[in-house]
């Protein structure tokens, strides 16, 4: 009875090309799959635009004017600066940011609105940027160390990104860069909306088809550019 149980495994194995896995190493493979899934789930974290960074003001230490004063200007030009490998929303990687894309749609109006109340009562704390991917958030946050005081919060529930154009402006060929279900970010061609959501299939020009697209991951290669701060 052994013997044939030997040349029925020599056989199998032949056939099949597989060799048995030790349970310790089939353990390992599980528990790098779940690592994977994991670093999957973080990199789409990473891109969910719920990141707002604020800045204190120390109102127990100096003047608002003076404080405004001080640091405003460096506040803005960090708030322009590019990051390298980063497209601000709407717009192409490299160029410069502006009000919009830093979570105030209505532009420098909405944004000293929001700094001047939230400075002005307590906790004395307003945003400058909301809105933003981890890796913008973050960007912006080194570049402020030493300017002000600054703090990165995380807010679900609300958007803050202009609305992307509908119809002519988001519609089956519409050209667009997005970094959903890719690597980095990459350059496509809108095929479709999703019936009733605001997703949508996209074609990279890699030959990449990726479906459920949403809206806030796609920056809209044709929107009009908006004063910078």
């Amino acid at each position: 009875g052994e013997d044939v149980e030997v040349v029925m495994a020599v056989r199998d194995y032949k056939v099949s090309t597989e060799r048995a896995v030790p349970a310790e190493e089939l353990e390992k493979a599980r528990e790098r799959a779940a690592e994977g899934q994991e670093g999957g789930a973080q990199d789409e974290d990473d891109e969910e635009r719920v990141h707002m960074v604020l800045i204190t003001y120390p109102h127990e230490a100096v003047p608002m004017d003076l404080f405004m004063d001080s640091v405003m200007g460096a506040v803005l030009q960090a708030l322009r600066q590019p990051d390298a490998g980063q497209s601000p929303f709407g717009k192409q990687s490299g160029e410069e940011y502006d009000f919009p894309s830093r979570g105030f749609p209505e532009g420098q109006s909405e944004f000293q609105e929001a700094l001047t109340r939230g400075l002005s009562e307590p906790p004395f704390l307003a945003p400058v940027a909301r809105g933003q991917t981890r890796r913008e958030a973050q960007a912006l946050l080194a570049r402020l160390n030493g300017i002000c005081e600054a703090s990165l919060r995380v807010e679900r529930g609300r958007s803050y990104m202009p609305r992307l154009q509908r119809g002519p402006g988001l519609s089956r060929g519409s050209r667009v860069q997005s970094k959903h279900g890719r690597p980095d970010i990459a350059t496509g061609t809108v095929l479709f909306q999703v019936e009733g959501e605001e997703k949508y299939g996209v074609v990279y020009d890699d030959g990449v088809f990726v479906e459920g697209v949403p809206t806030g991951a796609l920056r809209d290669l044709a929107r009009r550019r908006t004063r910078a701060p």
